[in-house]
C-alpha cells in the first residue's frame, strides 16, 4: 500500500466527493486520507503549502 497514490480529501467538499466517486467508479486504488481542515497534517502541507484539500499526490523516490 506504500506505493499507492494518496488522495487528500475533505468529507463534505463537493469536489472531493466527485473525485472519490470517479475513483470508485474507475476502480482505482488509492490511499485516502480524510483531512480535518482545522488540523491539517504536516505531510499534506509539505506537498501543498496553501493547504487546500482534494488533491492527488504521487509518491516519489527520495
Amino acid at each position: 500500500m506504500a506505493d499507492l497514490p494518496v488522495l487528500y480529501s475533505f468529507r463534505r467538499c463537493p469536489y472531493a466527493m466527485r473525485a472519490r466517486l470517479a475513483l470508485a467508479y474507475s476502480q482505482q486504488q488509492v490511499q485516502l486520507r480524510e483531512v480535518v481542515l482545522r488540523n491539517k497534517p504536516r505531510a499534506m502541507l509539505d506537498v501543498s503549502p496553501k493547504g487546500r484539500c482534494r488533491f492527488w499526490c504521487y509518491r516519489t523516490a527520495e
